[in-house]
């Protein structure tokens, strides 16, 4: 691949940075809780896997067949990707890492042993390519809510933040406020995302390391039933996810 930068060829996106995506970064997607961020991570994940780089997927919270669902959804008839991403199954009531299948890791992720050793397994796994390994993870403010584990789990993004490992995060900036600040500061390029009328979803750039960009804000080209089918699910899994990793 020529140079050091990433682009994802979705029009709406690369007007905004013509140059693309410096790589080795860490991406950070910021909005307010329901504003379809999961979908920009999904399209954006979607690219990554089509320039021939490697998936590591934290399921913190969707389950593995909505997140392959969502990918197929960007590439209709998607074949090949298989060996190229790893699923890391969040589960908060475990003591311990698993691995469940070909591509298939399950993993109490509130504990940074767990969730150090759950990577080391995914990059194990993956093959080795050009474009290298990207790590997403949608709602990892949920991490945050444990009593126990909260603000070690804050260190530990803030850690992959600050690391050489291409990274794409999602969260919800209207929770957890002074931690999600922190991320933002720490993360090279972070993205911002609102809803605008009824399910339509705006997207802008608010900083990006070592390229130039516009600070437009453009509306995402997403349907108003894509935008409802994620804020339903994502909606559920926080009302399921919360409150036991609250008592953790």
């Amino acid at each position: 691949m020529a140079g050091k930068y990433f682009k994802s060829d979705l029009t709406w996106l690369d007007k905004l940075m013509p140059q693309g995506i410096s790589i080795p970064s860490s991406n950070l997607i910021s909005g307010p809780a329901g504003a379809g961020k999961p979908l920009v991570g999904a399209m954006f994940s979607d690219a990554w896997l089509k320039k021939g780089g490697t998936l590591i997927h934290l399921l913190i919270n969707f389950k593995q067949d909505y997140a392959e669902n969502l990918l197929k959804h960007f590439s209709p008839g998607l074949t090949g990707y298989e060996e190229r991403i790893v699923f890391i199954e969040f589960d908060p009531q475990m003591d311990s890492v698993e691995k469940t299948g070909e591509n298939t890791i399950k993993a109490n992720l509130l504990k940074p042993e767990h969730f150090d050793a759950a990577l080391r397994i995914a990059l194990r796994l993956l093959p080795q390519t050009e474009l290298g390994a990207l790590m997403y993870g949608s709602a990892l403010n949920m991490l945050l809510f444990s009593a126990t584990y909260g603000q070690v789990m804050h260190q530990k993004i803030l850690q992959l933040l600050r690391s050489e490992q291409n990274s794409l995060f999602t969260i919800s900036n209207n929770v957890t406020e002074e931690q999600t600040e922190e991320w933002e500061n720490a993360a090279d390029n972070v993205f911002y995302t609102h809803g605008t009328g009824i399910m339509h979803l705006a997207f802008k750039i608010v900083k990006m390391k070592e390229t130039s960009f516009s600070n437009e804000e453009v509306e995402v080209p997403l349907s108003e039933d894509e935008l409802y089918s994620i804020r339903t699910e994502a909606e559920q899994a926080r009302m399921n996810l919360i409150p036991i990793i609250r008592r953790i």
